[in-house]
């Protein structure tokens, strides 16, 4: 099971300069610095490959209905060999406006902020024995995106490797970091899956509510058994919503969580 979220506009009549000139022309950019480095542009495919392949992308049809909103993201690389486990990353930029125009990000809303009391957080974190942390997995794109939204989350990419100068369209199936609204869908989703999923695990909901922010759970308990009760019915939790909690670590030997 997936929650669905929908984009937060400003107006839901407004129009959006469709930037698909501005955009091809960017990837052509993209395509030339990336082949001077032919290992980081394989990486880049590959990662778009997998976007596809698990339906977190999709290719579009080149045919639109002119009275539909539409706009491209254009996406980069980010490269970060420290990294534990992803070191390539694609990153959207949906404040790409195209001669003056608004860009998608200008014409939404970014919604009220969810995000707890840092302080509160961190004094919570310090009372318990047993300090935990741990993250989503690629968070964001857990979370659905509405239908009608998507063809406002487009980009441009190639056909194949072997073929440069073929170029497909693609959207974005799920909620998207970059676009200024997608940090209140995510806690928003999370949020109202742990208010349904309190009547199952009541203690263990209500814990959680308090201690992510964002996709980062930072949390304390006082014995080890509730460390364990955490780990276990967290991990149960969130699955049932498509999401895997990865990275536990904590500074106590024994409840050295290393799960991922």
């Amino acid at each position: 099971m997936r929650y669905e979220a929908s984009l937060l506009w400003r107006n839901d009549e407004c129009t959006i300069d469709n930037n698909r000139g501005d955009a091809l022309k960017g990837l052509r950019l993209s395509l030339v610095k990336l082949s001077e480095d032919p290992e980081k542009l394989r990486q880049y495919d590959e990662i778009i490959r997998e976007m596809i392949s698990s339906g977190v992308a999709e290719i579009c049809d080149e045919a639109e209905k002119t009275n539909e909103r539409t706009y491209f993201m254009p996406p980069r690389p980010v490269y970060r060999e420290e990294r534990e486990t992803t070191k390539t990353r694609i990153v959207f930029n949906a404040s790409a406006r195209s001669g003056g125009n608004s860009s998608l990000n200008d014409l939404l809303w970014s919604g009220p902020n969810l995000l707890p009391d840092i302080l509160k957080l961190i004094l919570n974190f310090r009372l318990g024995k047993h300090g935990i942390t741990a993250d989503i997995e690629r968070a964001f794109l857990q979370i659905e995106l509405a239908q009608k939204d998507r063809k406002v989350h487009r980009f441009f990419w190639i056909l194949s490797l072997d073929d440069l100068l073929s170029i497909i369209i693609l959207q974005m199936n799920r909620v998207t970091f970059g676009v200024t609204c997608s940090p209140f869908l995510l806690i928003g989703a999370l949020l109202k899956y742990l208010e349904d999923e309190s009547i199952n695990f009541p203690e263990t909901c209500e814990l959680l509510k308090e201690s992510f922010y964002v996709d980062d759970l930072i949390v304390s308990v006082d014995d080890f058994e509730d460390a364990v009760k955490l780990f276990n019915e967290t991990r149960e939790i969130l699955s049932r919503a498509s999401m895997n909690i990865r990275k536990w670590k904590s500074r106590e030997t024994k409840a050295n969580f290393r799960y991922k």
